[in-house]
């Protein structure tokens, strides 16, 4: 009974941190606004564009991170940091 209360509290935690983060939107907004802002930079390759967005999929901070950065090309030099770091690449 005390593991499923654990895990509701982790629930809302997380519910209620993706809310409060990013432009208003939704976790699920932020992320497709995320994967189509990389889509239209073209700074990766398709492969690495693979690779981000299975990241977006599970790091909701990327995303967020991503749509804060302005500047195409800074974004895609902190993705290929992001994917460098878990040895992704």
């Amino acid at each position: 009974m005390m593991e499923v209360a654990s895990s509701m509290r982790d629930i809302a935690r997380a519910v209620l941190t993706d809310s409060a983060q990013g432009n208003g939107l939704a976790s699920p907004e932020r992320r497709r606004a995320a994967i189509q802002s990389l889509e239209d930079d073209g700074e990766l390759s398709e492969n690495d564009q693979v690779k981000v967005i299975r990241l977006i999929q599970h790091q909701t901070s990327i995303a967020d991170s991503i749509l804060a950065i302005k500047n195409k090309r800074t974004r895609a030099l902190y993705l290929r940091a992001e994917l460098n770091e878990l040895d992704i690449i």
